[in-house]
């Protein structure tokens, strides 16, 4: 019985902390396209389309305004699949 009393104590589930009063902090990961508008001196406008929803537009110094994710995109195309 001391035996089997040994093995029990041995196969305890360890202790875990109780994690439904820890907070979490969502991970913020900055916009590439909003960082790279405001790195070529650009500014961000918002506006709402029914079909895109929010969209931002970024002014360039040259008076050029691209939506952000286009001029990202012309700027940094993807490499070729080799």
């Amino acid at each position: 019985m001391v035996s089997t009393l040994g093995m029990l104590a041995g196969c305890q589930t360890p202790h875990h902390e109780d994690r439904s009063t820890q907070r979490v902090r969502p991970l913020r990961m900055p916009n590439p396209a909003t960082l790279y508008c405001t790195k070529k001196g650009g500014t961000l406008t918002t506006q709402h389309d029914d079909q895109k929803g929010q969209v931002n537009f970024c002014h360039l110094p040259d008076g050029t305004v691209m939506e952000e994710w286009a001029l990202f995109r012309r700027d940094n195309p993807k490499p070729p699949v080799q």
